[in-house]
């Protein structure tokens, strides 16, 4: 996959967000960071999954960290332990396998 591929979704999702796209002040912190993480995952990546992935866990540890985690819905817990779950699988399943 060429490496501006997973730009183009990044592009569409930051369009979508009324607040990022006129640069107001009015979305909290930890959301623009995450948000941001989630695209550099996905070009770091070259995988639009994992950056969305990574980009959730890192969303959940800054709301968690900036004492907002009662705005995080519990759907978004489930997720993001599922992307978590998965990529410590991965990680253990390629250190036994070596």
């Amino acid at each position: 996959m060429p490496p501006g591929i997973p730009l183009i979704p990044g592009y569409f999702l930051f369009i979508k967000e009324p607040g990022l796209a006129r640069g107001d002040c009015n979305v909290s912190l930890p959301g623009r960071k995450g948000f941001c993480l989630t695209i550099v995952f996905a070009l770091l990546t070259y995988s639009i999954a994992d950056g969305i992935g990574l980009g959730l866990i890192f969303y959940i540890v800054m709301m968690l960290f900036a004492g907002k985690a009662k705005e995080i819905r519990i759907p978004i817990y489930i997720i993001g332990g599922f992307f978590l779950l998965s990529y410590l699988l991965s990680s253990l399943l390629k250190i036994l396998v070596s």
